[in-house]
């Protein structure tokens, strides 16, 4: 497994476990719903806020940007689900928890330098 692979299956992996936080047990979402918003989350700060705004603004600026894209993807998940519908104290602690954990995670990234841009 490349480790570009690797990082983006960490990264999953803490967005997993920040939607079943905030939305399974905060909001009692299905596990479907729990999985496929963790995958569209995922692609979604990894393709805008990983590889555009982390190397052009820095990580303070990526960070929390990918916990507002979490929440907007989120969002849009509601909006074309019948069965997802979240509120807004989950969706503000999901964008919190990913704010965090990608702080976090981009100072080892950019400290490693083991990821390819």
């Amino acid at each position: 497994m490349s480790k570009t692979a690797s990082a983006l299956l960490t990264k999953w992996f803490a967005i997993f476990i920040a939607t079943i936080f905030s939305f399974r047990f905060m909001a009692n979402a299905s596990w479907t719903m729990v999985f496929l918003v963790s995958i569209g989350v995922t692609l979604t700060n990894y393709l805008i806020g990983d590889l555009v705004i982390l190397p052009a603004m820095g990580n303070v600026v990526s960070s929390i940007s990918n916990g507002i894209l979490g929440i907007v993807a989120a969002l849009i998940f509601g909006v074309f689900s019948n069965y997802f519908a979240p509120t807004t104290l989950p969706l503000v602690v999901f964008g919190v928890l990913i704010a965090v954990f990608d702080y976090f995670f981009h100072m080892y990234l950019l400290s490693t330098n083991k990821v390819a841009p």
